[in-house]
């Protein structure tokens, strides 16, 4: 009779094991999946987040003409410029595919004659030239008069002015082109300057490197300025 007690109280003790084993795993498993499905939501959102910022700062192909896509798939054109030109650099090889760049952080407009030479010596100057300099200097008379005279009067030249609030000669440099623009009938100058005005979040810290977003709307002006020509 006690060895059947003994038994019984040991069975007892045992199903309350087995069942206090088998409430945790329960009670694990359910943290664990609950992880697991906070982990999953988190995943998502950042999917949507990526996918949304990609949408916003994707070239809107839908803001082009189809006669501008075959315009800009077919159009030569040679692009020199700075820091600014070089980040936006995949993005105007997208949109101008037949497009040469020549653009490196920091260049100075004094630079420009040699590009201009080198490009003519390899027949890589277009009869579309685009030019993104003055970001990190000033634009004298004599520079400007030298540049357009190396690119003469048949090739159309376009011309981005500067967004450098925190540099002085930021003025200068945008009156020395619109000045150049009145003289030179066969020179564009696109206002990147006043057309980025108050958009902040179009830059990075220093407010004169567009981030993603910025690029994406600088390239965009100036396609659809080059394509409305």
């Amino acid at each position: 009779m006690k060895a059947h007690k003994h038994i019984s109280t040991w069975f007892f003790v045992g199903a309350i094991i087995v069942l206090v084993g088998v409430g945790l795993g329960l009670f694990e498993y359910q943290q664990q999946l609950t992880r697991t499905q906070a982990q999953s939501t988190q995943v998502d959102k950042q999917k949507q987040a990526e996918i949304k910022f990609k949408q916003q700062t994707a070239l809107n192909y839908t803001n082009f003409t189809q006669s501008e896509h075959k315009k800009a798939k077919k159009l030569e054109i040679s692009i020199i410029g700075d820091s600014i030109t070089k980040g936006a650099e995949k993005a105007y090889q997208q949109i101008f595919p037949q497009a040469i760049i020549r653009a490196k952080v920091n260049r100075q407009v004094a630079a420009a004659p040699a590009i201009i030479d080198d490009l003519k010596s390899s027949n890589q100057l277009a009869n579309t030239v685009l030019i993104g300099l003055g970001t990190n200097g000033p634009i004298t008379d004599s520079m400007m008069a030298g540049i357009m005279e190396q690119l003469g009067d048949k090739r159309q030249v376009y011309w981005v002015n500067t967004h450098v609030p925190s540099k002085n000669w930021e003025t200068s440099v945008n009156q020395e082109l619109t000045t150049a623009a009145q003289q030179y009938p066969n020179l564009t100058i696109i206002d990147w300057h006043n057309y980025c005005e108050g958009q902040t979040n179009w830059f990075y810290d220093d407010n004169i490197h567009p981030n993603k977003l910025g690029r994406s709307n600088l390239v965009q002006l100036v396609a659809k300025t080059i394509l409305a020509e």
